[in-house]
């Protein structure tokens, strides 16, 4: 038990003080070049290389001209953003602090996970994906062809321009400063909050379009606000995801259930604690992006394990008549987590790919979650009843396929980090041109079901989470697929139901026996896909990331442990202290003579205090430590004291008992030598033949004559031993009680 109590104090030692390395070679995977801090790089850079920067880089990185750089900087680390002779970047990953003001060369990707000061523009062929937080500093503007995906927190202190076909998602918290305009042929895939200070202009053919996040979702317009182009809802309020703007737009009214309106506060965790064998798990449930503070240890604690789950968002349901369902988002686990006591972490959560409005466009796919590096992806949408995008989508878990009246059928696709909790979509079937059925999404636990005669896919099955085990107050159950839809030789119409998972629907079930019918979403906040539906595709449900911080009560630590030497009547007192606790402690009290190798029990007690009496005449060192015990088994020592005892001068025929023998009765101490004795404090100490001890302290002989009459009265018979000290001198009676 105690190599166990080591271990854990030597886990998070590594937790706290070992993490920039970890970092380095865990997070920022792959590195053939390191730099610490201002120091020379360790590694030569040539094309291709990963450049990985810990500490804080605040002159320049040459590159020597090279092209295909990639770079990641640590958690903790931060890099100025300065490049000299950068011919290409392909990719950086920031976990740290990064600050970029001339972007550089290349068709390259940032993956922003903690924090991106950017000035400047996104240009085309350049991918920005902020999953942390993000501020654009200035007036800036997103270019056709070029993408920015944020979900987390974006801060734009000037004016944005988005340009014609730039690919865009806003999730989390944006907030622009200046004016933004949306122009043509761009749409804003949109949820969380938006707020705009100055005016904003959507132009034709723009769109803002709400994704399923689970909750309430809102744009706040403080300027002039026009509308040329298409803001909607997707009529995602029954799926808890309602859109509410803050004022009416001047031009084309606000469509798909969007409302005008604010949203109710929320919030965004939910805690649990759980008790545990040797202290207790709190867990934290996040189902809408945030940001996560490591709390403080307390007193008495540790932090045995930080455990994390990321939940991708599940992929939208397909249209039409054979359609597919939404395959569900990607779940990725991990365990001791390197975090630090008091830092701040973004926790992202990816909203649900929306349903399919049309059989000529496959559903949506989620969108991903991530923490700490650990990304989820969305589920892939499923497949519609057009040839054209029969096909389910590639993401987390696939999508399910569609089928329609061309040859062939649809495929049911893969998801892309296959073994991460991901399967493949069912394929589309069309036996003949009476018979389509669509594929259910893939799901968590298991593949979505292929099309059948007569029998439309069915969606994967979900899975349980480890890390949620025990947890009180919510239903375990997460990634199912969405059913499908199909049609018979008879022209009736049939559906595929969702995934589940002990007894739980998760996936949307498939609505394809009404001619309007609606796909059903995803269940809330579980990643599962969305359903298929003859009208409309169901919503995949938003994603979540758990974490489970286990914490362990340490050994109770000895307030105080102190040993005194009383040289007259020659024994140490130990007493310790320490904190109140519930629990049944004994003490073992161990002293070891001349070194701290030869320890030894002396006493086994609960009390707080023990007198050693049997002190060696020799002298030396005395140590002494005491080891703590619970009913567990589970123990800790004191800090180690020590004693110098010094030596004790033997004497004989300086003093004398009698009568010895005895039978208790008028028994005496009287002084033979008077030349030996001046007059000092006499000391004596009897000690039993079971090892008891009584001590007695006076320079009257009576006195000290009717201590040793009392004791040994009603004492049991055998041979005792009377100490008698005085001064630095010592004399040892054998006494015989009869």
């Amino acid at each position: 038990m105690k190599i166990d109590l080591i271990l854990k104090v030597c886990f998070w030692v590594f937790l706290t003080s070992g993490f920039s390395i970890h970092t380095v070679k865990g997070q920022c995977g792959g590195c053939t070049v390191t730099i610490n801090g201002n120091d020379a790089p360790v590694g030569t850079i040539v094309n291709g290389s990963t450049v990985c920067i810990s500490g804080n880089r605040t002159i320049p990185i040459s590159f020597n001209n090279r092209n295909n750089i990639a770079i990641c900087i640590a958690d903790g680390a931060s890099w100025s953003g300065n490049a000299q002779q950068l011919s290409g970047l392909s990719r950086i990953d920031n976990f740290g602090f990064l600050q970029i003001n001339n972007p550089f060369n290349g068709n390259w990707t940032i993956n922003n996970y903690s924090q991106l000061t950017f000035s400047g523009n996104i240009n085309a062929n350049k991918v920005v994906n902020n999953f942390g937080e993000m501020t654009i500093t200035g007036n800036t503007t997103i270019s056709s062809n070029s993408t920015l995906n944020s979900n987390g927190i974006l801060t734009i202190t000037g004016a944005v321009n988005f340009n014609s076909n730039a690919n865009v998602s806003l999730q989390g918290n944006t907030s622009i400063d200046g004016s933004m305009v949306v122009s043509a042929n761009t749409t804003i895939n949109f949820s969380g909050n938006l707020v705009v200070g100055g005016a904003l202009q959507m132009n034709n053919n723009s769109q803002i379009s709400n994704l399923n996040s689970n909750h309430c979702n809102s744009i706040t317009v403080n300027g002039a606000f026009s509308n040329n182009g298409l803001i909607t809802g997707n009529n995602l309020g029954a799926a808890g995801s309602p859109l509410y703007i803050n004022k009416a737009p001047s031009g084309t009214a606000i469509t798909g259930g969007a409302s005008i309106g604010t949203c109710p506060p929320r919030n965004c965790v939910q805690q649990e604690i759980l008790q545990t064998s040797n202290g207790y798990d709190v867990v934290y449930i996040f189902s809408c992006s945030d940001t996560f503070v490591v709390p403080a240890v307390p007193s008495g604690e540790e932090i045995i394990d930080i455990s994390v789950a990321v939940i991708g968002g599940g992929g939208g349901g397909g249209n039409g008549e054979a359609a597919g369902g939404g395959g569900a988002g990607e779940i990725r686990r991990r365990d001791a987590v390197p975090l630090v006591v008091g830092s701040a972490y973004p926790v992202v959560i990816g909203a649900g790919g929306a349903g399919s409005s049309m059989t000529s466009q496959r559903g949506s796919n989620g969108n991903v979650s991530s923490f700490f590096g650990l990304v989820a992806l969305g589920g892939g949408g499923g497949g519609s009843s057009s040839a054209a995008a029969r096909n389910g989508g590639v993401g987390g878990s696939g999508g399910g396929a569609g089928a329609n009246n061309g040859a062939g059928n649809g495929a049911g696709n893969r998801g892309a980090n296959s073994g991460n909790n991901t399967n493949v979509g069912g394929s589309g079937r069309r036996p003949n041109g009476n018979i389509l059925s669509g594929g259910g999404g893939g799901g968590a636990g298991s593949a979505g079901a292929n099309g059948a005669n007569n029998n439309p896919g069915v969606g994967g099955a979900g899975i349980a989470l480890d890390i949620l085990s025990n947890v009180p107050n919510i239903q375990n159950a997460f990634g199912g697929g969405g059913g499908s839809t199909g049609r018979n030789p008879a022209n009736q119409y049939g559906s595929g139901t969702g995934g589940s998972f002990s007894g739980i629907v998760l996936g949307g079930d498939g609505e394809g026996t009404i001619a309007n019918g609606l796909g059903g979403p995803g269940r809330s906040n579980t990643g599962s896909g969305g359903g298929a539906g003859r009208n409309l595709g169901g919503a995949g449900s938003a994603g979540i990331v758990v974490l489970r911080i286990t914490f362990g009560i340490l050994p109770i630590d000895f307030v105080q442990f102190e040993a005194k030497f009383l040289e007259h009547e020659r024994k140490v007192d130990l007493f310790w202290q320490i904190p109140d606790s519930n629990e049944e402690i004994h003490f073992e009290v161990e002293r070891s003579i001349a070194n701290v190798e030869n320890w030894q029990k002396i006493s086994t007690q609960r009390e707080l205090y023990f007198t050693d009496n049997m002190l060696p005449l020799r002298g030396g060192m005395l140590y002494y430590r005491i080891k703590q015990m619970n009913p567990k088994g589970e123990y800790n020592y004191s800090r180690v004291v020590s004693i110098s005892l010094p030596a004790t001068e033997a004497n004989q025929g300086v003093w004398r008992v009698f009568p010895n023998p005895t039978n208790g009765h008028q028994i005496r101490l009287d002084l033979l030598d008077y030349n030996r004795y001046a007059g000092e404090d006499i000391a004596v100490k009897l000690v039993s033949p079971s090892s008891s001890v009584y001590i007695f302290k006076s320079n009257d002989l009576n006195a000290i004559s009717s201590f040793l009459q009392e004791k040994l009265n009603q004492a049991p018979k055998g041979v005792y031993v009377a100490q008698v000290s005085w001064g630095n001198k010592l004399e040892q009676i054998k006494i015989l009680k009869q």
